[in-house]
């Protein structure tokens, strides 16, 4: 889930990722702000009202793993920068059961 704090993040470090954004939304037609959370505060209420829980991951636990970034020429600074606003948050079904 992505949230539009995350998006002005990765704008801020890489501005091609706004163009990226803009690109998309003009070819389907929707807005940058249309479906996202304002911030992780929100995806989490919004979880445990659904009767769920979301654990975090941070991407940089798996930044070691990459492989592409050489072939790709990708600067691993700018790659460290990116993930280190991003993260998986898996969604754990809260049980009723005691």
């Amino acid at each position: 889930m992505t949230t539009k704090e995350d998006l002005s993040k990765r704008w801020e470090i890489s501005p091609v990722w706004l163009k990226f954004e803009q690109t998309v939304n003009h070819m389907t037609e929707t807005s940058i702000n249309d479906g996202y959370f304002d911030n992780l505060v929100q995806v989490r209420k919004f979880a445990a009202e659904e009767g769920f829980k979301l654990q975090s991951y941070s991407m940089l636990n798996v930044l070691n793993q990459i492989t592409c970034l050489q072939p790709l020429e990708i600067d691993p600074t700018v790659a460290e920068s990116l993930l280190r606003c991003s993260y998986v948050l898996p969604l754990l079904l809260i049980s009723t059961d005691d």
